[in-house]
């Protein structure tokens, strides 16, 4: 690594840490991961000239035989066609993605590279590296017939980073600046005196936020800072990794940051609430590249012993669709796990939003009776109300068991009153202003499936293995306990408030079946239960008249006879419908798939079988 010599102390310092232990083992370390914005593809490359591109599984699609030299940054055009790589030799190639084929080796640098970016328009690529005397360090590129467009001493130049409408760059400095730049490379429009060495940067993607990775060698410095992109102000600073900050990135959507560590570990910030909702480790390597996929669930990340891994955010995988109807039956909430919420118009299919509204996912959400309010809770331990005519929050409260993830929430009849149940056994009754009111966790060491109130009074818990309880909430009395000895996966109330019905698994021969099954909360016994082969019902809703219940599978939704529970129609979507849930009048159900998709399906007053 002959470019150790014109290192400054600062870097050299960092790429001792990260290099040779890949070196050292004969294995091809990998130094930098970069997603294809079409989502298909990863790009990789590495010590002893590893480039290639891989799939999300991390099946091997192409290599670039031939290169001996470090390969220390990739970057894909913004088509997702063409690559551009940079070396410890000082040379940018641009390259064919499909056919490995180079384009373009790119002059100007003498020495080692450190990052190549292309520019979001797909008209530039910029370079930061080491030249010769008099030292250029930052070079920008015309991607179209691949001239130098500009080039400057920029000092010590390490990560860089493209505003979104490809107007400015940012640059990192590694002893204590960041300074902006036309693509022109005239003199700075701005820079910023950072306390710590500056490794990496990254201009968040709608423009508003920039983020560093700060380190102070030889000191237990090291942290991240997200600043206003216009003004430099400090806006948060992120702690809790223990060497040096190697590489920031912030998600497509620009609510989330991810920080790469040299102590091998990748943390991931909600930047809403500040909150670290995510550790990646690869014990004893070093993590030192991140790279989001396209549509944010997932994060790529490598090390220098050679591995790439592909690992889903919490809560990311875009599966889990909850819906609910407003009051008047004129729009339905709905939800993803990847935290976001959206409220469509059923008439004018207008679509307000998105608005994210939970780490790890929406678990669920209840509108407020006669109001244009509703509430949504996730596994982050939030309960948020909000305005369900312009999806704006009016209030939020922490649920009343730190940690735990709040799965099930339910409004009393008057809309006073909120009950929520928790992944730990616990079941909470607040105000509207989130005041605790009522709160049990005796015999429920299981996670709460369901809470439903049956009056303003009176409230239902069901839990994992734990069974259904019913409480007086006002005299701190347990009215019924039924032993539901099956594992619990929806439940709903009809609106008599006398039976429940409820969505079993069931276990044997090495499958898993479902069952619908109905009880009697007066007598405590089942009235009937339906088996239904090979498939889990993963929602249940009863119809307001009380005379169908309606429930979700894997691969449909399937509408049944209260009265005796015989199946009436089955409706074969082809994905799965995570929730179901009937309009106010009963003549119409919404459903979400697992592919995103929201529907609005009528019901016949009286369903035929199917």
């Amino acid at each position: 690594m002959k470019y150790l010599n014109h290192l400054p102390m600062f870097a050299v310092v960092l790429l001792i840490c990260l290099i040779p232990v890949a070196a050292a083992a004969q294995v091809n370390g990998i130094i930098a991961v970069a997603w294809s914005p079409d989502g298909r593809r990863i790009a990789l490359s590495g010590t002893n000239g590893l480039l290639q591109i891989r799939d999300p599984n991390n099946q091997l699609i192409h290599d670039f035989p031939g290169l001996t030299t470090d390969i220390m940054s990739v970057d894909w055009s913004p088509d997702s066609t063409k690559i551009v790589s940079g070396g410890d030799d000082g040379k940018v190639i641009v390259w064919d993605a499909a056919t490995g084929q180079q384009l373009a080796d790119l002059p100007g640098f003498g020495e080692y590279i450190f990052q190549v970016a292309w520019s979001p328009d797909g008209t530039k690529i910029a370079a930061t590296g080491n030249g010769f005397a008099p030292r250029t360090s930052l070079i920008v590129w015309n991607a179209l017939n691949f001239q130098r467009l500009a080039s400057r001493n920029a000092g010590d130049a390490f990560g860089i980073s493209w505003k979104p409408d490809s107007s400015q760059i940012a640059v990192a400095k590694g002893p204590g600046y960041v300074s902006i730049y036309a693509p022109s490379l005239g003199p700075s429009i701005a820079a910023y005196q950072i306390d710590a060495g500056v490794l990496c940067v990254s201009w968040s993607p709608d423009g508003s936020k920039i983020a560093l990775g700060e380190s102070i060698p030889g000191t237990t410095v090291n942290k991240v800072e997200v600043r206003d992109a216009s003004t430099g102000t400090l806006i948060a600073t992120y702690t809790g990794q223990t060497e040096y900050i190697t590489a920031v990135a912030f998600s497509p959507d620009s609510q989330h940051l991810a920080s790469a560590s040299a102590d091998g570990t990748i943390k991931v910030w909600n930047l809403a609430t500040g909150r670290q909702i995510a550790t990646y480790t690869r014990p004893r390597t070093v993590t030192i590249s991140i790279g989001w996929s396209p549509d944010g669930s997932k994060i790529a990340y490598a090390s220098n012993t050679g591995t790439l891994q592909v690992a889903p955010l919490p809560g990311s995988s875009k599966s889990f669709i909850v819906v609910a109807w407003s009051a008047d039956n004129t729009r339905v909430v709905y939800s993803d796990d990847v935290g976001t919420l959206k409220i469509q118009n059923v008439t004018t299919r207008e679509v307000i939003g998105p608005a994210f509204a939970h780490d790890l996912g929406v678990m669920a959400l209840a509108w407020r009776p006669q109001s244009d309010e509703f509430a949504s809770v996730g596994g982050d331990n939030m309960v948020k109300i909000w305005n369900g005519m312009n999806l704006t929050l009016i209030r939020q409260f922490e649920g009343a068991v730190p940690g735990a993830a709040i799965t099930s929430v339910d409004w009393n009849p008057t809309g006073d009153k909120l009950a929520i149940g928790t992944t730990v056994g616990g079941v909470t009754v607040f105000d509207v202003n989130g005041t605790p009111l009522f709160g049990k966790t005796d015999r429920m060491s299981d996670q709460i499936y369901a809470v439903r109130w049956i009056s303003d009074n009176r409230l239902m818990k069901i839990g994992g293995e734990s069974g259904l309880v019913v409480w007086d909430i006002d005299l701190n009395l347990i009215v019924t306990t039924i032993p539901v000895l099956q594992v619990v996966y929806a439940a709903d109330i009809n609106p008599s408030g006398d039976q429940v019905a409820i969505s079993n698994m069931l276990f044997g021969d090495g499958s898993q079946s479902g069952s619908l099954a109905v009880w009697s909360l007066q007598t405590g016994q089942r009235l009937y239960s339906q088996i239904v082969p090979n498939r889990i019902l993963l929602s249940v809703d009863w119809s307001p008249d009380g005379s169908h219940i309606a429930t979700s599978s894997e691969n449909g939704i399937d509408i049944w006879n209260a009265a005796d529970g015989a199946l009436i129609r089955s409706l074969e979507i082809g994905h799965r419908i995570r929730s179901v849930a009937w309009d106010s009048t009963g003549s119409r159900l919404a459903y979400g798939t697992n592919i995103g998709d929201l529907a609005v399906i009528p019901v016949p007053a009286h369903p035929s079988p199917g």
